[in-house]
């Protein structure tokens, strides 16, 4: 990470591991490939959603949350530049609905 802009080296350029000089020479002579992702609505990122208790063996468990996972939903999203479903948001069925529609799914 460069210090000055707080950006990475594998943000700037592309990296690539090769396991041999003969593997790098049949990669690189291979056209680029160009990945085209989908819009926005077409990404699922769920973080942190409220579990409903639940009863297993005559006892009423709850689930409750997980340290960091709204956090890490918020940057992946941020990423992918679309909305993250969260927390209360994150309903069983707006997931289910969400899900027939998506393309990628954190």
């Amino acid at each position: 990470q460069d210090k000055s802009t707080g950006v990475f080296l594998g943000d700037r350029y592309t990296i690539r591991v090769f396991p041999s000089i003969f593997t790098m020479g049949i990669i690189n002579s291979q056209p680029p490939v160009t990945i085209t992702l989908p819009s926005e609505d077409r990404f699922l990122v769920v973080g942190n959603p409220t579990i409903p208790k639940v009863t297993h063996n005559n006892r009423e468990i709850s689930l409750g949350r997980l340290p960091h996972a709204e956090a890490e939903a918020v940057q992946i999203a941020h990423i992918l530049e679309a909305p993250p479903v969260l927390k209360e948001q994150a309903t069983k069925q707006t997931i289910m609905y969400r899900l027939q529609l998506a393309n990628i799914v954190h």
